[in-house]
């Protein structure tokens, strides 16, 4: 009997630990400095969420909130500095940035980096991947080379961020799609190919 008792004591304290060495956490952890920041609060808001975190006036930051789900919020220091961040529970996120460069020139540390990495650097380029009269002027074999393009930078920034989250992955694929599918019905109503 008193194996029995040592047995069963052994495993409730092997499914404690096991429960509270799981790596999902209820909150989302956001830390770090953004620099020449004149604001003194970082807020994060979407639907149910609208977290203002306190920034000290060297620009550091640390705070935690719980998100209902996995998805993109939006984040600002005033009504001109406005971004992005993706969230879900479990994150541990470092974030450097600058004021005057405000989430295009972020860089992100720890777990959720690569989601919001890839968030930055999609951002980044579609500012230069031009407008779509830039790709209704084009011939079509030079409009065929850059939707090619296009197709394949997105592609390959997806697969720079190995860790990223599936449901950004499916995110930015469902953008690409929906882009190039407005963008060739432009064209072709332009040409009026059927």
């Amino acid at each position: 009997m008193r194996n029995f008792f040592s047995i069963l004591a052994f495993i409730i304290l092997f499914l404690s630990f096991s429960c509270n060495n799981d790596n999902s956490k209820p909150f989302v952890t956001i830390s770090g400095v953004i620099k020449n920041s004149k604001d003194s609060v970082l807020t994060i808001v979407s639907g149910k969420v609208n977290k203002k975190i306190k920034v000290s006036p060297e620009g550091k930051f640390s705070d935690t909130l719980y998100v209902e789900k996995a998805k993109i919020y939006r984040m600002h220091l005033n009504n001109s500095q406005k971004g992005f961040v993706f969230l879900n529970n479990g994150y541990n996120l470092k974030l450097d940035g600058d004021a005057n460069n405000f989430f295009y020139g972020f860089k992100y540390l720890g777990e959720g980096a690569d989601s919001n990495n890839l968030l930055i650097s999609q951002h980044n380029y579609s500012k230069n991947v031009g407008s779509p009269q830039d790709f209704i002027k084009l011939n079509r074999e030079d409009y065929n080379i850059k939707v090619k393009k296009v197709t394949r930078d997105i592609d390959s920034i997806n697969n720079l961020f190995k860790k990223a989250d599936t449901v950004l992955i499916n995110i930015s694929n469902n953008n690409k799609d929906r882009f190039l599918t407005i963008i060739d019905q432009m064209y072709h109503q332009t040409y009026d190919f059927q």
